[in-house]
């Protein structure tokens, strides 16, 4: 069995692994170019691959990293697809449209959300509607994103915090942290507590 490696930890080596293995694939590609840089000053994209005929009548799309964090296992995963061939078994009528690093911004500097702080996932809602209520994290907003980052301010923002998650417990702290808020746009929630305390 040959070895191979298609999965990458870094956002460039991931997309030039995508890009190599569309290309050889004889996929049409065109890359989105974000406002913003890497964390490298490098420049980011969004890159779309289509695979087939442009006309078929159905279409499969595969992405990634619309958690940008998360975009590396479907970046490998996508690049696998095409340096395996997947191009040449597709069905009649049916072409792939595989994109890739949707939130290219949030994949290269290892978080969750984009270069705005929304967090693409969470938004797939139809905003003429009522935004759900979330109203245990509207409690904890103050500690889950205080406006300074002095050890005074963590302390007292750690120690609610954990107040908060042995009185109310983990599914409720969880469900709190992770629902999210539709009320602060710039609001960013420290990633160490959903990691260490919630989960």
């Amino acid at each position: 069995m040959r070895e191979v490696d298609y999965f990458s930890q870094d956002y460039q080596i991931a997309r030039k692994k995508f890009l190599d293995a569309a290309y050889a694939s004889g996929a049409s590609v065109d890359s989105v170019k974000n406002p913003h840089l890497g964390p490298d000053n490098q420049p980011l994209f969004m890159d779309v691959a289509l695979i087939g005929d442009a006309d078929a009548k159905r279409t499969l799309v595969l992405s990634s990293g619309t958690h940008g964090v998360e975009g590396f296992a479907g970046s490998g995963i996508q690049t696998g697809l095409l340096s395996e061939g997947i191009g040449s078994r597709l069905p009649k009528d049916v072409n792939l449209l595989m994109i890739h690093g949707v939130n290219p911004f949030g994949m290269a500097h290892l978080r969750r959300f984009t270069e705005d702080n929304v967090d693409l996932n969470r938004n797939f809602r139809d905003h003429d509607m009522p935004y759900p209520d979330n109203a245990p994290y509207e409690d904890l907003a103050a500690v889950l994103a205080p406006r300074t980052l002095s050890f005074l301010s963590e302390v007292i923002s750690w120690s609610r915090l954990l107040l908060y998650r042995i009185t109310a417990g983990k599914v409720a702290s969880q469900a709190a942290v992770s629902g999210g808020q539709l009320f602060a746009p710039r609001r960013i929630v420290l990633r160490w507590y959903i990691r260490h305390v919630v989960q």
